[in-house]
C-alpha cells in the first residue's frame, strides 16, 4: 500500500502496536478474572462489562471528533450481527479459561484460514492456486506454534475452533 504521507504509516504502525497492547492487557485480565472466579456464568457480565467500556471510550472518542450519531438503527442483519459476535467471544473466553495464551491465539489465527476453505467449499467461491498455497502455508505455520507432538488434545481446542469460525 502506498501512502502520500510516510507519516501515516508510522501513525497506523503506532495505532496497531497499542491496540494488541491494549488487547493482550485485555485478555490478560479477563483470564485472571476466570482464574480467580472459576466460573463459567460471569462470562455474561464480562461480556457485558468490556461493551460498557467500549461504548463510552468510542462515544468520547466520536463526541470529541463531532461525528457522533445517535440515531437508533434496528436491521435484522445487524442483530443477528450481534448475536454471533457475542457467542463467538464466549467461546472465546472460554478457550482463554482453559488454554495458555499460544495455544488459544494459534487457534484463532485459523480464523482466515477456515473462512478461505469455507468459503470455497460451502459458497461454491472460486480461489486460485496462490490463495490455497497461503492456507496451506498459514495451516502449517499454525501446527508449528501449536506443535502436535507435545500437545495434550482436550474438549478446549474446540472452543476457539468455534470462536475463529
Amino acid at each position: 500500500m502506498i501512502f502520500k504521507n510516510k507519516n501515516n504509516e508510522f501513525i497506523g504502525i503506532i495505532y496497531m502496536i497499542l491496540c494488541m497492547f491494549f488487547f493482550s492487557i485485555n485478555d490478560a485480565f479477563i483470564k485472571y478474572i476466570l482464574f480467580l472466579y472459576k466460573d463459567i456464568t460471569i462470562l455474561g457480565e464480562i461480556i457485558f462489562i468490556r461493551g460498557i467500556c467500549s461504548t463510552v471510550i468510542l462515544g468520547l472518542y466520536l463526541y470529541y471528533k463531532k461525528k457522533l450519531n445517535l440515531k437508533v438503527v434496528t436491521s435484522k442483519p445487524l442483530h443477528l450481527r450481534g448475536l454471533i459476535e457475542s457467542i463467538a467471544a464466549i467461546f472465546f473466553f472460554l478457550g482463554l479459561m482453559y488454554l495458555p495464551f499460544g495455544e488459544l491465539y494459534s487457534l484463532m489465527n485459523l480464523a482466515p484460514i477456515l473462512i478461505t476453505a469455507s468459503g470455497a467449499f460451502i459458497l461454491g467461491e472460486k480461489v486460485g492456486w496462490r490463495r490455497w498455497t497461503a492456507v496451506i502455508c498459514g495451516f502449517i505455520g499454525v501446527l508449528i506454534v501449536i506443535d502436535p507432538n507435545n500437545l495434550k488434545f482436550g474438549f478446549a481446542f474446540i472452543y476457539p475452533l468455534i470462536a475463529a469460525i
